[in-house]
């Protein structure tokens, strides 16, 4: 199991506030061993549908900031966000400045964003609630896929001081099955430790919910079908994935692709325990059957060439609590951001 596999690479694990009455820091060296199957969760995300927010909502106290990425020094910080429906309100969205202030704490060297949207009523024109906080990140230059006024996007973010983004281009626009959403795919330079790495960002928000199990599934092998025909095989697929990898195999998505295929791929989040908790919406269940708030739905998974070149990945989730989450969906997002450090 990848557990396992992981652990004899050494692979430190730090999650952050990830499950109720976990502490807020919480270190697992070696890594949890999955284990052979695990309980189906309840549906994973959402699409649309959720209620509007209420532009004139007073934003929450933010509180202490949260320990971010730490992109000094030598190792890079590759994360992902589902920022929630950002946002039909445009450049009125009440929680642009708290979204700037977090991803700025995270000091992340490149972020996948997901869940953009268009203001209401308009195609994408300039400004959009993208704009806005582009404006409030001066340390970050980012782009998108094009805008979808049916649905979301997805978008990164690059830390200019350490980050180049060499190209970037839309993947699997016309197959609407797998990919509702299209993946964007970009290559970046980060120089960092008097040396230079380069490397494939992949950025991908699958489709939600129990019944498009095999529509995650399709896109799974789509993914890995495009990297297998890429001349670069250096790549780290981040975002939300809506499914967890602690699922049993008859409702488990990864399996196949991903998951327990080294040194293929790395599924370098699933070494995470099982009571991880990236999106505060629904439950999950535990294989005893303890039923925890909140679901594993955000991941990054690594190529075996991008894999060996590194001493180790170590994946993060910036949470809170679950007695803050109500707090944290008002102000920030129904999902917390994910950080991958890799270790020279």
């Amino acid at each position: 199991m990848v557990g396992s596999r992981l652990a004899s690479l050494a692979l430190a694990v730090v999650v952050v506030a990830v499950a109720p009455g976990c502490r807020d820091d919480v270190e697992t060296s070696p890594p949890v061993v999955r284990p052979d199957s695990g309980s189906a969760v309840e549906d994973a995300g959402e699409d649309s549908g959720a209620a509007p927010r209420d532009a004139g909502h007073p934003l929450p106290d933010a509180g202490p900031a949260v320990d971010g990425g730490g992109s000094t020094g030598g190792d890079i910080v590759v994360g992902a966000w589902n920022l929630h429906h950002f946002s039909p309100y445009g450049t009125r969205e009440f929680r642009i400045d708290a979204i700037a202030a977090q991803i700025a704490d995270l000091d992340a060297d490149v972020l996948g964003v997901e869940e953009l949207q268009v203001e209401e009523g308009t195609t994408g024109d300039p400004p959009q609630a993208w704009d806005a906080l582009l404006e409030r990140l001066p340390a970050y230059e980012g782009v998108h896929n094009p805008w979808n006024t049916f649905d979301s996007t997805v978008g990164i973010l690059t830390r200019t001081e350490t980050t180049t983004l060499v190209a970037w281009e839309t993947l699997f626009e016309g197959d609407s099955y797998a990919f509702p959403r299209p993946a964007l795919d970009a290559t970046v330079e980060v120089h960092k430790g008097g040396s230079t790495e380069t490397f494939h960002v992949l950025v991908v928000h699958l489709k939600a919910f129990r019944d498009s199990f095999e529509r995650r599934r399709a896109a799974c092998a789509r993914i890995v079908e495009h990297v297998a025909s890429a001349p670069d095989k250096r790549y780290i697929v981040v975002g939300d994935y809506n499914d967890d990898p602690y699922d049993g195999p008859a409702d488990n998505s990864f399996i196949g692709t991903f998951l327990d295929n080294e040194p293929a791929w790395y599924f370098v989040t699933a070494s995470l325990p099982p009571e991880s908790v990236t999106s505060t919406g629904f439950y999950h269940f535990l294989a005893d059957g303890t039923r925890l708030t909140g679901e594993f739905l955000d991941h990054a998974v690594i190529t075996g060439e991008l894999y060996a070149g590194f001493a180790s990945f170590e994946p993060r989730i910036v949470g809170r609590p679950a007695a803050e989450f109500a707090e944290w969906e008002r102000g920030w997002s129904d999902h917390f951001p994910i950080l991958v450090r890799f270790v020279r």
